[in-house]
């Protein structure tokens, strides 16, 4: 305005002139001020100016738009004059909240909730809203008499003002347009981050009974203002402009003067001030109603303000659950909507990983809708379309309005969330997934899926003692069974408490003592649990309940971990521990999780809420919201105090990672206004959190005070002796409910009020609200019992007598404070309190009456009919729908069957059925298991629901008849998966062919003609892989049973019917050249010949190859290896033994075992007969290749069983095809074989006879001796060729037959007899000493040395089964001669030693001179040892080279031998030859 020079002035004792500009001069003119003439006046001269300038800015008030400009102009001007704290810096900015851009006036205006449903319904005249939001408008502005707004709004029916106290005006559109109903009040201004006045806006409608009513309402809710809340709704005006009036910083704590009010006064109060919802206007707000927004963010307080633009993590702490209770809810929804769309107003292109956890599902689903509604209504706010696309789109939405009213069943739910990969893998979990909505159970899956962590990880706990672990369980497949969390309780209860009743011998409260086991397991994620060391170490102050039992506790523990793990089961506590262990170990990778949400964390166990913090480790912020009031989870030991200590521990860990040095500040917001239930109800629920407080410090947080409502209401009624039966005849309504302590108790009830009310117990009704309540028989049901008697000991006037409290004694009062909390905070209105035992309920009605909480009366029929109030059809209907989405179907069907509405009625009685089959397979047997299930397939059928009735069918394994169910409903590709679980395979074909699924179509059919007509039929549908899949099967299926039931010509058929390509060409040929072999086979060992059938498949191989050989040109072994051995069959019809041996060369030559059997059998089956030297010459080859068969078939047949014989056995099915058949065929051909080779040894005398003395030079023709002069060259052969033959005789082995059950008496007799002939003749003719012109021992001895040893073993073992069998009678020299000269050329000292043995037993005498037959005395003439005991001492001392003793042993024997012949059996000469022999022996 002026200016003053700064630059110092030098005064010379004289006054100096202050020069001023022209301009200076009239500014001060203008302000009225005089120019200083000297140095003293300019400190008031400058006061002045800047009091000028001050109020200069306080007259342009009236100019600036809103308050908040006024107090920053001032600010700026004289900062030390006037100072306003600055709203913080705003980090999300809510969707719908005013903007800087919505050019509004000063004035916040907010829109009722019956406001808003005023504008929904006015969505299809977008004009018609248009000028109303201008309206509104101006309201906002301030100039209301400009634009005529205050028009005083009277009642029609009196035509009087009623609103001295408040004015409530109204504005009138033209055109016989809605009127505006709104008022001056005051609230939390988000603009300004301070208290002021706001303009509410009631109505916008042309309803005047409606308009009559919120007048008259209006009328009685003003009446409970304060004075001075009064003057806050009034204005002043200062010329034309009204601004709002700032209040200051501080939450307005005055209580409002409800006390002359009615009850239904102060109902009615409370549900237009607490419970309506004000949305702040906005342009947001004003373009989303144009588009069909459904949902918006309401008005919130300044404390959940704060903390939905709270950066960091925190923890917020209420006392009620859902929307309309405390807040916690709304604060975590809204904080993460404006996270949300604050990172798309950024970056369109970027995505705020975030995830929303919570245990209940019903919850989670509600949670996400919402989140999606206020979305869709967020992006409709920045939408930009014509006239056409708006029109186009209000078409659209009203036909997806029109599907609302379907109720969200569990399939939905399963639907959704199996639509979620079960991982946190960044290239499956992408951004069309987020924000991400799930369970706690999804999350502890998805993980499993992201560390690899099967369900039988989850079991064995690695930190059990051995002498625990059952040692079968390591053998035991049974499948584990996946528990969800709220599953665990009633498991526990129904699986193990029983067993562990009887284990231990006090009598403990079973949730209690699984409530300790959390404790045990679930407190500490470090370890799998707590040692018993340390459970007993833990704090008595925070877990006190068992503080003498700890031992015991543990015992209980232990006991039940090893039922768990016997029965291959595990609890959720078992899954996240598990899960934490891999966590610790491996991160969870690259993808970003930027904010995690918690709600209702009081459901969780610590240890679930540690795995969240460890696996998100990463994330910029985790909020967790919940009410340890409120845990009435069984089970839980959840302590707000753990939890803020494992979010110390978490932040601290961060900051080190970070390397940050900052001090970490966890902040925690406590809501304790609660917005459901009025004042009168939340005292009395009030005083049972201060009698948790006072008995179990530890059980609750201190820090949150009071919970309290804005409004006051009627006191709960107490009714100390009730009579049930006033509940008889009496009809409630759909809000109004009566509620029990249990299950038993429940059923109870409802048989004797039949469809009188509502019945629920505490556990169900958590997470809901009713308008009135009735708590029935809570203390008289109570477990607690005269335990209650300890709360008198709260009071002083009357706590004399009363008994102490004690940790151990009244542990029950714990769980039992929380479900009278939850039970009382479910009323919004009304609340009774009845008993009919006195005893119990006595003591806590003494305390709240002592305290004024409630009113003491008497509860008859009469009062009940007076609080009941009759519900009409749809408000039953809706009622059914949210306890249906509630998954409450009991509830459902009393609501749907009040309501009339049949259809959702059988629905929910189907839920509940299956409800009720799930239950049962915990504490039913398997007969009641399953008719419960089929009792609600039936009943989903009807529905109709095939889905779930099929399901049901499925938990009981009746697959056949869940196929049936989706059939029938033309849900074929799941029919046909269910009659494949049931074996049921055409079924399952018919319906994958229906579903056009062909592939599984041909993969499902197990009748091969079937498959193959199939495939065949489609074959242009059918994958490649599966055609050749199904194909292979039908022909192992045909090729099996052709061989074993002799349907060649099918299989055949088949074969051709099914090529496809060059190798099913070669399969084909392979095939049919395996039935010729086994034609040939059949013919070979059946001795009937036939050749039409083989010549017929020939053929069909002939054209084979000519159609292989046109349509391909390549050449590969296999192939060739088929040509040879159709040559070999094609040899076999023309009898050419040359080709056949051959083909044998051709075959041994590639080591093709199978086929060179047949060829050696084929070659064995047409061998001519032929005579003289070829027959010898022939005979030898014959035998080597007999030889050859049997090796190998006895191997086969011997080692059948044998898995480590892979090769033996694989030969065996490549020549023949089922075991047990071919084995008898094949032990015949060989059995004919060796007879064959027997007869035919027989007729060569090189083997069969010996040599005649004669020699060459003999003339008689019926000589039958070998004619040959005896070189060693020519008795080396002899020697050679029928060691040979008898090597070939022995490989029959009669031993193999017997062991492998192949018994043939007649069999087994012949190839003993001709086995034991060869033996006779190889010993007699060949080994036995001859005279040296016929003999070369020398020659015997190479060949024995060459002797096989298992024929040398089997000859021994023959020697001994055969000759040693009389060996009894010592006095048979003839015998023991041929098995000690025998054994003594085969070098068998074992058999020698066992003569020694035989003939060293001495036998006593009984008279000396009854001296028996091959026996000599003993050491005097009363013992006598055999004399063949000296003809083993012979060979014994032979061995060690002493002659001299050897010889004078065998002296005794001969001598003995010679003058005994008869009685010793020397009468032939080979027993003659024989003891020559050993004369000899001792100079070879």
């Amino acid at each position: 305005m002026f200016k003053i020079n700064n630059k110092e002035q030098h005064w010379n004792g004289r006054r100096a002139d202050v020069p001023l500009s022209i301009k200076d001069k009239q500014n001060l003119a203008l302000l009225g001020m005089k120019i200083p003439q000297k140095t003293s006046d300019l400190p008031h001269f400058l006061r002045a100016i800047e009091q000028r300038k001050i109020d200069s800015f306080k007259d342009l008030m009236g100019f600036f738009p809103c308050t908040s400009c006024h107090k920053q102009a001032l600010n700026n001007i004289a900062p030390d004059k006037y100072f306003f704290e600055s709203a913080p810096p705003r980090c999300f900015r809510l969707p719908f909240d005013f903007n800087d851009d919505d050019k509004l006036g000063p004035w916040d205006i907010l829109l009722s909730k019956d406001t808003i449903k005023d504008l929904q319904q006015l969505e299809s005249s977008p004009d018609l809203i248009r000028k109303i939001i201008k309206k509104l408008g101006q309201i906002s502005s301030g100039a209301w008499n400009k634009h005529e707004l205050r028009r005083i709004a009277v009642r029609t029916s009196d035509k009087i003002h009623v609103h001295s106290i408040i004015p409530i005006y109204e504005i009138v559109l033209p055109d016989n347009g809605p009127k505006i109903l709104w008022q001056v009040d005051y609230g939390f201004s988000i603009r300004s981050n301070l208290f002021a006045q706001q303009v509410k806006i009631w109505a916008v409608t042309t309803n005047i009974y409606r308009i009559e009513m919120v007048l008259k309402n209006l009328s009685i809710v003003h009446q409970v203002y304060t004075p001075k809340q009064r003057r806050w709704c009034t204005v002043k005006q200062k010329d034309d402009m009204i601004l709002p009036m700032i209040l200051g910083d501080e939450e307005d704590t005055e209580e409002r003067l409800c006390s002359s009010r009615t009850d239904e006064e102060l109902m009615m109060i409370h549900e237009m001030l607490v419970t309506n919802k004000f949305f702040p206007l906005s342009t947001n707000l004003y373009k989303s109603l144009v588009f069909g927004g459904l949902k918006f963010t309401f008005q919130v307080s300044k404390k959940e303000y704060e903390i939905i633009n709270c950066p960091t993590s925190a923890i917020i702490i209420g006392r009620s659950v859902e929307y309309l209770g405390t807040g916690k809810t709304t604060c975590i929804l809204y904080r993460q909507i404006a996270s949300y769309l604050n990172s798309q107003d950024h970056n369109r292109n970027f995505y705020k990983g975030q995830i929303f956890i919570t245990v209940s599902l019903p919850f989670r689903r509600k949670v996400k809708k919402d989140f999606n509604m206020m979305l869709e209504s967020a992006v409709h706010a920045g939408k930009m379309m014509t006239m056409a696309q708006f029109y186009e789109y209000r078409k659209k939405k009203e036909k997806e309005s029109a599907s609302t009213s379907v109720m969200h069943e569990e399939r939905d739910d399963e639907k959704d969330l199996n639509r979620i990969p079960d991982t946190f893998n960044h290239l499956q979990l992408t951004d069309e997934y987020f924000p991400l909505f799930i369970t706690f159970d999804k999350f502890s899956k998805m993980l499993q899926g992201t560390f690899g962590i099967n369900d039988h990880d989850l079991i064995v706990q690695k930190k059990l003692d051995a002498d625990i672990i059952d040692p079968c369980i390591k053998n035991n497949s049974q499948r584990p069974s996946l528990n969800k969390s709220d599953e665990d309780y009633d498991i526990f209860k129904t699986r193990y408490w029983p067993s562990l009743c009887d284990y231990c011998k006090r009598k403990f409260e079973c949730e209690l003592v699984y409530s300790e086991f959390s404790i045990i397991k679930g407190t500490n994620p470090e370890v799998d649990f707590l040692s018993r060391e340390e459970y007993r170490d833990i704090s008595i102050k925070k877990y006190p309940v068992f503080c003498y039992n700890r031992d015991q506790i543990y015992d209980l523990f232990q006991q039940y971990e090893k039922m768990k793990v016997r029965k291959r089961d595990y609890d959720s506590m078992d899954r996240t521990l598990a899960i934490f262990r891999c966590a610790k170990k491996k991160a969870l990778g690259s993808l970003n999780i930027h904010e995690v949400y918690i709600d209702e964390c009081q459901d969780n166990h610590i240890v679930d809420l540690a795995l969240i913090l460890k696996v998100f480790d990463r994330a910029n912020s985790i909020f967790l919201a919940g009410d340890i009031a409120q845990c009435i989870f069984k089970g839980s030991a959840f302590r707000f105090q753990d939890l803020r200590a494992l979010m110390y521990q978490w932040e601290l860990t961060r900051n080190q990672t970070k390397h940050h040095d900052s001090i970490v500040k966890l902040k925690q917001f406590d809501l304790n206004v609660n917005y459901r239930s009025h004042n009168g109800i939340l005292q009395l629920a009030a005083s049972v959190v201060d009698l948790i407080k006072r008995f179990f410090p530890d059980f609750i947080d201190h820090d949150l005070s009071r919970e309290h409502a804005e409004i006051g209401g009627p006191k709960p009624i107490v009714d100390g002796k009730f009579n049930k039966n006033s509940f008889s005849t009496v009809k409630f309504g759909h809000s109004q409910i009566i509620i029990v302590r249990d299950d038993e108790a429940k059923s109870r009830l409802k048989k004797l009020i039949g469809e009188g009310a509502l019945v629920m117990t505490v556990y169900d009704a958590k997470g809901m609200e009713f308008d009135v309540v009735i708590l029935y028989n809570f203390f008289t049901d109570s477990l607690a019992l005269r335990k209650w008697r300890v709360i008198l000991s709260a009071l002083k006037e009357i706590s004399e007598g009363v008994q102490t409290f004690s940790h151990e004694k009244h542990y029950i009062l714990s769980s039992e404070l929380k479900h009278l909390y939850v039970a009382v905070t479910r009323a919004k209105q009304l609340l009774f309190i009845c008993d009919e035992d006195t005893e119990y309920s006595m003591p806590i009605q003494k305390y709240w009456n002592h305290f004024g909480l409630i009113e003491i009366q008497n509860v008859d029929k009469r009062t009940l009919f007076t609080y009941a109030k009759e519900s009409d059809s749809c408000e039953w209907d809706e009622q059914g729908k949210d306890f249906f989405e509630q998954r409450q179907y009991e509830q459902a069907v009393f609501c749907f069957e009040k309501s009339g509405n049949e259809e959702r009625r059988r629905l929910a009685n189907a839920y509940y059925l299956r409800q009720i089959a799930k239950k049962s397979i915990n504490d039913s047997n398997d007969d009641t298991i399953k008719s419960n299930f089929i009792q609600a397939a039936i009943a989903f059928k009807e529905c109709p629901r095939p889905s779930e009735a099929a399901s049901c069918y499925q938990d009981v394994s009746m697959y056949e008849e869940a196929g049936d169910v989706y059939s029938e409903y033309d849900m074929f590709e799941s029919a046909a998966h269910n009659y494949l679980k049931a074996n049921k395979w055409n079924k399952a074909g018919d319906n994958f062919e229906k579903a056009e699924k062909y592939d599984d179509a041909a993969l499902a059919y197990k009748d091969y003609k079937t498959a193959a007509d199939f495939i065949l039929k489609y074959r242009q549908k059918i994958n490649d892989k599966t055609f050749q899949y199904v194909a292979y099967h039908v022909k192992e299926h045909y090729h099996t049973t052709a061989i074993s039931c002799g349907g060649y010509e099918e299989a055949v058929e088949m074969y051709i019917r099914l090529i496809d390509n060059e190798e099913d060409i070669s399969e084909t040929l392979k095939f049919i050249l395996y039935v010729c072999r086994i034609d040939i086979l059949r013919e070979t060992m059946s001795c009937i010949t036939s050749s039409s059938t083989l010549k017929k498949y020939l053929i069909k191989s002939k054209e084979l190859i000519m159609k292989y050989k046109l349509q391909s040109t390549r050449k590969f072994e296999e192939w060739n290896e088929l040509i040879e051995e159709y040559n070999l069959y094609s040899a076999y019809l023309d009898k050419d033994v040359d080709k056949v041996h051959k083909c044998i060369l051709f075959f041994k030559y590639r080591k093709r075992i199978a086929t060179e059997f047949h060829a050696v059998n084929i070659w064995l089956q047409i061998l001519p007969q032929l005579s003289g030297i070829q027959a010898k010459y022939q005979h030898r080859e014959r035998l080597q290749y007999l030889l050859w068969m049997c090796e190998l078939t006895f191997s086969l047949i011997n080692n059948v069983d044998t898995e480590n014989e892979y090769q033996i056995k694989k030969n065996f099915e490549d020549i023949f095809c089922i075991i047990e058949r071919i084995s008898q065929c094949l032990t015949l051909r060989i059995f004919e074989l060796i007879k064959n080779a027997d007869q035919r040894g027989r007729d060569i005398p090189d083997i069969s006879s010996q040599i005649c003395h004669m020699l060459a030079s003999c003339q008689k023709s019926d000589c039958r001796n070998h004619h040959v002069i005896p070189t060693p060259s020519i008795l080396y052969q002899r020697l050679e060729f029928i060691f040979f033959h008898y090597t070939v005789m022995m490989k029959f082995d009669v031993n193999v037959l017997e062991d492998n059950h192949l018994k043939n008496k007649q069999i087994i007799k012949e190839v003993r007899n001709l086995q034991e002939w060869w033996a006779e003749r190889l010993v007699k003719i060949h080994i036995r000493y001859k005279s040296p012109q016929i003999s070369c021992p020398e020659a015997t001895c190479m060949i024995l040395a060459k002797f096989p040893a298992y024929t040398r073993d089997r000859f021994i073992y023959f020697a001994r089964k055969t000759w040693l069998i009389d060996f009894k009678y010592i006095n048979n020299f003839e015998v023991m001669l041929k098995c000690v000269f025998v054994f003594q050329r085969l070098q068998d000292r074992q058999s020698i030693n066992k003569i020694s043995w035989e003939m060293s037993r001495l036998k006593i005498l009984s008279h000396s001179r009854n001296l028996p037959i091959g026996f000599e005395y003993y050491k005097g003439h009363h013992k006598a040892i055999p004399i063949g005991n000296r003809l083993s001492s012979f060979f014994l001392y032979l061995y060690f080279n002493d002659v001299i003793n050897a010889i004078s042993n065998i002296k005794i024997f001969i001598q003995y031998a010679i003058n005994n012949v008869q009685s010793v059996n020397l009468i032939t000469s080979d027993a003659f030859d024989d003891l020559v022999s050993l004369i000899e022996l001792p100079y070879l």
